[in-house]
């Protein structure tokens, strides 16, 4: 009788020990997504003020150019376009875009970098790859359960909008494939300005997705504002196509 009451016990012990686990667990994720929106809706706050003062044409998702705000140069501006070509990254966490696919509601801050601090708050720039403006291949990485989750729904021919602080750049997409993580001829060296989106695959996998989602896209407006002279080049070494993003 008494080691049936113990038994018991240890169950009912066991039972509230995995619910505060659970409940601790859901806590932590909740945060997780509160830090996630906040610090993307700060960086969007950001980039749209710097827009305000930016002494470049505009142009919406829409295609339409508003007219130049005449005001204090951007710096990021002046930093990119001073750029020697072979020159040092941005700094992580630095603003690259914001990148906006109206076909499928998607509209995410790029940042610079890709640790897992990086793409909690949006997408990131693939470092060794292009960034807008230059004539190479631009890679851009997000998670797939949270800023490339719309990707699954992007087709062929979508329309993709990169915006800066020096222009405003349109793509078009021109292919989808399904890649191993280590296949980075994705993220080679192309001769025409390529914008390439990189996420996990199968979109919804439980743990690490053993593939990777590419969509290749290519430049389809003419230059607005700046263009950015001398080319980003690719850092010495391997490159991979990321962890899980």
């Amino acid at each position: 009788m008494t080691d049936r009451l113990s038994w018991k016990k240890a169950l009912r012990y066991g039972e509230r020990f995995l619910f505060i686990v659970g409940v601790a667990a859901l806590g932590i994720y909740a945060a997780a997504l509160a830090y996630s929106a906040l610090s993307a809706a700060h960086d969007n706050w950001i980039f749209d003020q710097s827009l305000k003062n930016s002494t470049y044409p505009v142009v919406s998702p829409g295609g339409k150019a508003g007219s130049p705000k005449l005001g204090l140069q951007p710096r990021g501006a002046v930093a990119r376009s001073k750029k020697p070509a072979g020159s040092a990254s941005l700094s992580s966490g630095s603003t690259v875009a914001r990148i906006q696919i109206p076909s499928i509601g998607l509209s995410e801050m790029v940042l610079e970098g890709t640790s897992e601090w990086i793409l909690q708050r949006g997408a990131g720039h693939i470092a060794g790859t292009d960034y807008p403006g230059g004539e190479g291949n631009i890679g851009i990485a997000g998670h797939r359960d949270r800023s490339f989750r719309k990707l699954k729904n992007i087709s062929k021919h979508d329309k993709i909008v990169l915006q800066t602080l020096h222009g405003t750049y349109i793509y078009r997409v021109s292919g989808i494939s399904i890649v191993d993580p280590t296949d980075v001829k994705v993220l080679s060296r192309t001769p025409q300005p390529t914008l390439t989106l990189v996420t996990c695959y199968p979109f919804y996998f439980i743990g690490n997705a053993p593939k990777r989602y590419i969509v290749r896209a290519g430049l389809v407006s003419p230059r607005l504002g700046y263009r950015a002279h001398g080319r980003e080049m690719a850092a010495n070494g391997r490159r991979d196509i990321g962890t899980d993003p």
